[in-house]
């Protein structure tokens, strides 16, 4: 069978269940928002929330779409997804979807709460940022494991800790490519965010150099299927992403883009411009992971709205948000939160709430 055959049963009104969720949440940590409390939270209640909102993800196209997959291993004996993970957790597991996505976004989900505990963050900071930041882009891919697996290595890597530990990082990075096949991409990134000099002059010289940049990664992108250094699946999968953006790119989406992008940039300037000016005082894997995402939503920008690879803008972009969510909430925990931060979550939460509403609206 395949997938464009298959009765997707787009169900709007689950909907509502996220969105009280989303609720719950912003009511939990409102005070913080206002600057009021601070105080350490619970990690059993957000991890909790998480992983229900990640389990029952019925605002995502891909949690209908996993559907089908989880169908064909397990029904069919078939291994729909490049991983064989998958269908060996699918054929392991008693026969019920919602089983099979909770032993795979809870595991990520344990993985990141490790990870925001190891650099100290208290529940309510990461609380504070990851409704209106993480959740909707956690709950997209299986790729969750594998970059939540890859920020918790990294950690440990660059921590002041023993060589077990170190050992353990390494294995842990490598592991990750068996998570999705595409994650091979991302863990190139990693030893140019370790070298890369984490400075001011390097931030604005990387700014300057970006219409360069960009023009080069057009010229390269749009001879990339006239060279056939894509493979026919991978041109056919790029194509899929190009149709599904082009009848998106109206009016409103293009407007709900800029909200989600000035929430973006402004929440990553503030944060980095926090961790430069003191750098003497901040977490070693913290700094890193500063680094790491910067460049992965950096080149997210440099494949933005080209008509051939733009479907590689919003897979980095999706990468970035692992990393960031765990600096965003070391942030908000060492700062007085200001007026700045609040624009910066305003705008954030707005698009999260988009995110939600509109495929209530189109599914309903």
């Amino acid at each position: 069978m395949n997938i464009w055959d298959y009765n997707f049963n787009y169900n709007g009104q689950a909907i509502i269940f996220n969105i009280i969720l989303f609720i719950i949440a912003l009511c939990q940590y409102r005070s913080l928002y206002l600057g009021r409390v601070k105080r350490t939270g619970n990690y059993i209640f957000l991890y909790l929330l998480l992983v229900l909102f990640a389990t029952f993800a019925y605002a995502e196209a891909d949690f209908y779409h996993y559907q089908f997959h989880y169908d064909m291993m397990k029904h069919y004996d078939r291994e729909s997804l490049a991983e064989p993970i998958y269908y060996w957790i699918a054929n392991k597991l008693p026969d019920n979807y919602f089983l099979w996505r909770f032993s795979i976004w809870g595991s990520a989900a344990l993985l990141m709460v490790l990870s925001l505990k190891r650099v100290g963050v208290y529940a309510s900071y990461a609380g504070l940022i990851m409704p209106i930041f993480f959740w909707h882009q956690f709950s997209l891919t299986r790729g969750s494991l594998g970059f939540c697996l890859i920020v918790l290595a990294l950690i440990l890597l660059f921590e002041n800790t023993n060589i077990y530990d170190k050992v353990v990082a390494i294995v842990a990075i490598l592991a990750s490519i068996y998570f999705h096949n595409s994650m091979t991409a991302f863990l190139l990134i990693i030893p140019l965010a370790i070298l890369m000099p984490f400075n001011n002059k390097t931030i604005k010289l990387s700014i300057i150099m970006f219409p360069f940049l960009y023009g080069v990664t057009v010229f390269i992108t749009n001879n990339l299927m006239e060279l056939n250094i894509l493979a026919a699946a991978t041109e056919d999968l790029a194509e899929g992403y190009i149709n599904k953006q082009h009848s998106e790119q109206n009016f409103f989406g293009v407007a709900f883009d800029v909200l989600n992008f000035s929430g973006q940039l402004l929440m990553l300037f503030l944060s980095t411009k926090f961790i430069l000016d003191h750098r003497g005082e901040i977490n070693n894997s913290v700094a890193v992971l500063t680094k790491y995402g910067y460049i992965l939503m950096y080149i997210s920008f440099l494949f933005y709205g080209q008509s051939v690879s733009s479907f590689i803008s919003s897979r980095f972009l999706h990468a970035s948000t692992f990393p960031l969510v765990v600096v965003y909430s070391y942030y908000m925990q060492h700062h007085i939160i200001n007026k700045k931060d609040r624009v910066s979550m305003c705008l954030l939460g707005l698009y999260a709430f988009y995110e939600l509403i509109y495929p209530m609206y189109k599914w309903w």
